[in-house]
């Protein structure tokens, strides 16, 4: 009997902005009432700022008058629950079978994987990953210790899809092919973080889904996008392994990387890589505007500049989720920056450093990660203990795990790259529009679903071509076939 508007729920209760809610704290807090429709909903209106309020034309059976609209009974006898069924009415079908599955009614006993294995696709529930917290596991189904006797949570073996992680750390690992160096980043993870998540995405490259069922991580294939020069498919990715991880901070690793130990220096900030000396970015006025909005007096200084946000960076979950959103992204405007600036400014270095700071989230250096020069072992900056350092081209002899060879008992541990992947090239700049992305491969899985298109003058600096009418970039333009 309740009422919403539309534009409420279309805004409150997308699966982003529903993962915005900390759901495990909200019930270690509050109980596990707060998982029922009718909590939730407050909560999540209300997190968006939309009024709740009672309305008059519902109420309680015995509290109701003639000219109320509906009514509630709380679970007494009214006339729709005592009338039967007209025997002649075809208009209802028999529950179908294969919805019978054991204590399919229990409470806090919901798994996206399960989901999807239970009954095919993700249709009807939120796409993104949730999972309970060890707390609420343990409080409400401390017998799974025992045993798997919840279909929809976990795996009838006993194992949970993916047990809910404590640990302060999650990894974020952006891959594309190198798959010597993949199954040593993921083998050195689990060597000096054993209880720390990993996820793997692939940018339309290689798959790495046997890796992750024997390292017990998380794996991704996205459709090609070259991400790295694109921030609406970037930042998507990197929200949807925040959402996964669930962890307080996500570390995003290369394939360059390397990992020398666990972490020392706890992060401090929101946001922190290496340290880039004497660098620094315009349009801080413009910046600081956006994110005075949200944090009044808030200042884009020269230290957060310097923060090199590439492979060995840290981020707050919370920032991921805030900053790099969809909605809170567009807000930027990406055709005046790099129409002021260089296309570099949608590199993801340099796109993640404006996203962060519009929103306000504090950015500095961090002394867990060290650039590598040409000396082979003197960082350029950063510590020498640092535990992950991240290298230039110029290192002696090259990127120390791009000379890893694969061992022949690795090689079933990676997958081809998909062969409609291959089919288009991947290496281009400016090239994203989301029309051609969801053309190409059939979704907005992986990419902002709000629609971007490059201004006239970009078009002209980098791809005049496509004015004149040439398209030879499938994912920017649709190229016309020719008459014959």
């Amino acid at each position: 009997g309740a009422i919403f508007w539309s534009e409420a729920l279309l805004d409150a209760l997308t699966d982003e902005r529903v993962m915005r809610l900390d759901w495990n704290r909200l019930a270690q807090q509050g109980g596990k009432g707060i998982f029922s429709f009718d909590l939730a909903l407050n909560y999540a209106l209300a997190a968006r700022g939309w009024s709740v309020s009672v309305w008059d034309d519902l109420a309680l059976v015995d509290g109701a008058d003639e000219k109320t609209a509906f009514l509630y009974d709380q679970g007494s006898a009214t006339a729709s629950r005592e009338s039967e069924l007209d025997a002649s009415d075809e208009l209802v079908s028999p529950r179908s079978a294969e919805y019978d599955v054991p204590n399919g009614d229990c409470q806090v006993c919901y798994n996206l994987q399960r989901y999807i294995e239970n009954w095919g696709s993700a249709k009807c529930t939120n796409r993104l990953p949730f999972n309970y917290s060890k707390v609420m596991l343990e409080k409400y189904h401390p017998q799974l210790a025992d045993g798997c006797n919840l279909p929809t949570l976990c795996k009838p073996d006993g194992s949970l899809q993916r047990k809910p992680s404590d640990s302060k750390y999650g990894f974020y690992l952006h891959v594309y092919a190198d798959p010597a160096a993949v199954i040593f980043q993921v083998r050195q993870l689990r060597k000096f973080f054993p209880g720390s998540p990993i996820y793997v995405m692939s940018d339309g490259g290689m798959d790495f889904t046997p890796l992750c069922k024997q390292q017990g991580c998380t794996f991704v294939l996205c459709p090609p996008a070259n991400d790295r020069w694109h921030p609406w498919p970037f930042f998507k990715r990197l929200v949807d392994a925040a959402q996964s991880l669930n962890t307080e901070y996500v570390i995003m690793l290369e394939p360059d990387n390397t990992i020398h130990g666990p972490i020392r220096r706890e992060p401090q900030h929101d946001a922190g890589g290496i340290f880039v000396k004497d660098r620094s970015f315009g349009l801080v006025d413009y910046v600081e505007k956006m994110a005075q909005s949200r944090v009044p007096g808030f200042k884009w200084t020269k230290t957060a500049m310097s923060a090199g946000l590439a492979g060995g960076a840290y981020f707050r979950r919370e920032a991921i989720l805030d900053a790099f959103s969809d909605d809170n992204m567009m807000k930027l405007d990406w055709n005046m920056l790099g129409e002021r600036a260089t296309k570099e400014i949608y590199s993801s270095d340099f796109a993640m450093q404006f996203a962060l700071a519009a929103r306000g989230w504090h950015i500095e250096p961090w002394e867990e990660t060290a650039q590598m020069d040409k000396q082979k072992d003197v960082p350029l900056t950063g510590p020498k203990d640092a535990a992950f350092r991240h290298y230039c081209s110029c290192y002696p002899g090259g990127k120390p795990t791009y000379n890893i060879k694969l061992k022949k008992e690795d090689q079933k541990l990676a997958l081809d790259q998909p062969a409609e992947y291959g089919r288009v090239n991947s290496v281009c700049q400016l090239c994203y529009n989301l029309s051609r992305y969801v053309s190409l491969w059939g979704s907005a899985r992986c990419t902002n679903e709000i629609p971007f298109s490059y201004s006239k003058l970009l078009l002209q600096r980098y791809h005049p071509e496509v004015l004149e009418g040439k398209c030879e970039l499938p994912w920017l333009c649709q190229r016309k076939e020719s008459k014959k």
